[in-house]
């Protein structure tokens, strides 16, 4: 698991080393990245540099095999194709770093954070260490082989292409990662969190994912072969009917079909189109929390003020569909298509709507008239609508406290008066938006415009 030897000699094997020392060693270093035929490559195999601070340093293709930066500082850093085999990263902050290409065998990570980070193709397969023992003979110093994840944090990192089979990430946090194509073969991934993951042809086979969080991830064409689904949460994600029935998630928890509901989904929405009319004399409230309804028409449906809260809707067409007042809270929403639809004073706080169709849509506040004149606003706290559609929607008075909008097309969305603390909008297009008067404390990332 990429552990230290814990023999009596180990102290004499990493080597202490000063700053000044280490400065002149990355000068070097850079002096070689100019591929000037200057410099030489940095290498600090077997080094103690722990509490180092590495923030935003150009560290491509660095050798960091085998030392210790427990504790170390590595934000916003370069170490794309690094060598980073058998590395101790214990707690170390990668925050925002670029790691693409590196190499991360037997690397231990653990409780490290990575959130923001980017991970494209590393390989963090198993790995042992050997080094040069007083004789001239190898002693192994990192053994057990299998890379350390366990308790690291990474939050919306990008591990696209991954290799991280055989792995230990128990009570990792992947909420919202991209990790298509990774492999995760024979990982150990019990009660991680990979809530609003995206983990689009991903290899789960033999995986052990026992009590972990996938809430609301994005699972299209995953191997599920031979994993262990122990009350795994599947509540929110998407897994085609032929999927299920050859699927190993018999101990999983899952949304329910439609058909566990006792009624066709027209009586439904007669019944519920009844109480809304009455005023709730007649009729019966659609209530579909947990409800599958990813392969169900429903476009143009009215199920305004509908309990819709963790129901399947992904890759939908909802297009015109009258949905005011409804409750989509931790909905999954990806893909589906809600043009032109009628949003006003939804719930969808912590719902995902990753890369949906919100074109022209009315997600405004509602004004309503009963006896007290009420304005509800439409809740996106916590969305995830990363690569959403919003062109030309109307967000008037939105609670967007904390979504995910990175690389969202808001082109022409009127956002005038709305609520966007906290949220990510890295990469989003911002062309043409209304948007006096709206709060924008503590936004993250650089949006277009």
């Amino acid at each position: 698991m990429g552990s230290e030897n814990s023999s009596s000699k180990d102290g004499d094997r990493w080597q202490q080393i000063g700053l000044g020392e280490a400065e002149r060693t990355l000068a070097e270093h850079g002096k070689y990245l100019a591929n000037t035929g200057k410099g030489k490559r940095a290498s600090f195999k077997f080094c103690d540099l722990s509490k180092f601070d590495f923030s935003g340093r150009d560290l491509r293709e660095i050798d960091f095999s085998g030392p210790k930066l427990r504790y170390a500082k590595l934000q916003n850093a370069d170490l794309r194709d690094a060598n980073l085999f058998a590395c101790d990263l214990v707690v170390a902050d990668l925050t925002e770093a670029n790691l693409s290409g590196a190499d991360l065998r037997g690397a231990c990570l653990r409780g490290a954070v990575l959130n923001d980070a980017t991970l494209i193709a590393v390989d963090a397969r198993e790995g042992i260490l050997a080094a040069g023992g007083k004789n001239g003979d190898f002693e192994v110093v990192k053994f057990g082989g299998s890379a350390d994840f366990v308790t690291m944090s990474a939050q919306r990192a990008n591990l696209s292409d991954a290799k991280l089979s055989n792995s230990m990430a128990i009570q990792a946090d992947f909420t919202d990662a991209i990790m298509q194509n990774v492999n995760l073969q024979n990982a150990d991934l019990r009660s991680c969190k990979m809530v609003g993951a995206n983990l689009t042809g991903a290899d789960l086979s033999n995986v052990n994912l026992s009590e972990a969080n996938l809430r609301g991830a994005i699972v299209n064409d995953v191997n599920w072969a031979g994993a262990t689904l122990r009350d795994t949460d599947l509540s929110g994600v998407a897994i085609l009917p032929e999927v299920l029935s050859k699927g190993p998630f018999r101990r999983a928890k899952l949304a329910q079909s439609l058909g566990s509901v006792g009624k066709l989904l027209k009586d439904i929405i007669i019944d519920h189109r009844d109480w809304v009319q009455t005023g709730g004399r007649r009729g019966e409230q659609a209530v579909l929390t947990n409800i599958d309804l990813s392969v169900v028409a429903l476009k143009g449906v009215n199920l305004a003020t509908a309990k819709l809260d963790r129901a399947v809707l992904a890759n939908n067409d909802l297009s015109g569909a009258l949905l005011s007042m409804a409750d989509l809270t931790m909905a999954n929403c990806s893909g589906t298509n809600f043009s032109h639809a009628d949003l006003r004073g939804a719930k969808l706080s912590q719902a995902t709507l990753i890369g949906a169709n919100l074109e022209n849509a009315r997600l405004s506040s509602l004004d309503v008239d009963g006896g007290v004149h009420s304005v509800f606003a439409t809740n996106l706290a916590g969305a995830r609508l990363a690569g959403a559609n919003f062109k030309g929607a109307s967000l008037s008075e939105a609670n967007l406290t904390g979504a995910d909008l990175r690389d969202a097309d808001l082109r022409g969305a009127d956002l005038c008066n709305s609520k966007l603390t906290g949220a990510l909008l890295e990469g989003a297009f911002m062309n043409s938006i209304k948007i006096d008067g709206a709060d924008l404390t503590g936004i993250i990332g650089k949006p277009i415009r």
